[in-house]
């Protein structure tokens, strides 16, 4: 996420085509079927894949002047280093030198502008995505959308959650203020991680909410929805009570009052939050004033869309799983 290089990711994200020799080589496969045609039920939905299809073509087509300048450059030092000290012309030794700072000079040049370049064009790109996507998910049942770029949070709007124990870094990107129904929200795209080992592991992944609430109590609540084997389980609550458990979710808190706070309209809701393909588990924390809400997912929703076409079904998923998470923070501040 923002603690990455984004232009490196890009680079790292180019797919390389298997060459003939290999396809021959390739153990057979059986016959899959066609892969139905991507459609778009939103404009919004399609102006990303355009976006994307664009900036594809802008980056490629960079891709190519970058090689034909290190040949140039490649060329120029091999003709100043070896082709002209054997010419035998006068003043030799300063044509070499030309030549070779020519070639340095074309090169750094051209890596400066070209990363500049590129890298506007990126977040423009990154803009218009969110752009999209929060005019799609949120445009219809929310108002006030304000998007920032890049969008960071500050490490303490997720530390507070009081979720995760031993985090060391947390990558945010996309942060989103709107208010749904008179409340105040703010939504990021947000990655926690731990280390262990020297090696930085995930806590979290995925869709980051937060909001004021009505919740009083010193002592939070807390509820995890459980996930399948991708699922990232809360790992702080170690010195919290399970007061309740199910197939489903768990709650836990060291509120004694704690079954007030799970109303009926609560539940209802609760009720309705259901696991999906892309929405691996979700945890919700309860703090004295305030709401947090981590929906985890995964690569489909969370990866920017670059070499492969736009597929607009996790963002769909993400839609009709957001309404209900925030109907539980509308319920949180009456």
């Amino acid at each position: 996420m923002e603690n990455e290089n984004e232009l490196e990711v890009l680079e790292e994200a180019q797919e390389i085509a298997p060459t003939e020799e290999n396809k021959e080589e390739a153990p057979a496969e059986e016959a899959q079927p066609e892969p139905e045609p991507i459609t778009y039920s939103s404009s919004y939905l399609e102006a990303i894949e355009k976006a994307r299809a664009d900036f594809l073509k802008i980056y490629r087509t960079q891709n190519v002047f970058k090689w034909v300048v290190s040949f140039i450059a490649i060329a120029t030092v091999i003709v100043g280093a070896v082709v002209i000290p054997n010419l035998g012309i006068a003043n030799s030794l300063y044509i070499m030198i030309g030549m070779l700072v020519g070639a340095l000079a074309l090169t750094i040049l051209f890596t400066v502008f070209a990363r500049k370049y590129i890298r506007q064009k990126m977040n423009a790109y990154f803009n218009l995505y969110y752009k999209n996507i929060n005019d799609f998910v949120f445009g219809d049942i929310a108002s006030n959308i304000e998007a920032q770029f890049p969008g960071k949070i500050q490490n303490d709007a997720f530390l507070d959650n009081n979720l995760f124990k031993d985090v060391v870094d947390v990558g945010s990107r996309g942060l989103t203020e709107f208010t749904y129904n008179n409340v105040p929200i703010a939504v990021a795209d947000a990655a926690a991680q731990i280390r262990k080992d020297k090696r930085l592991y995930p806590a979290f992944v995925g869709k980051y909410l937060y909001a004021a609430s009505n919740y009083k109590d010193d002592d939070g609540l807390y509820i995890y929805f459980k996930g399948d084997k991708r699922a990232l389980p809360p790992t702080n609550l170690d010195g919290v009570k399970t007061v309740q458990e199910d197939k489903k979710m768990i709650i836990y808190s060291n509120n004694k009052e704690w079954k007030k706070v799970i109303s009926a309209d609560v539940k209802k809701i609760l009720t309705s939050i259901e696991m999906n393909k892309e929405l691996v588990d979700l945890s919700i924390s309860l703090q004295k004033g305030r709401i947090f809400v981590c929906m985890g997912y995964d690569d489909p929703l969370m990866v920017l869309p670059l070499q492969q076409q736009f597929d607009p079904k996790p963002t769909e998923t993400y839609k009709k799983d957001v309404i209900k998470v925030l109907k539980l923070i509308e319920e949180f501040n009456k």
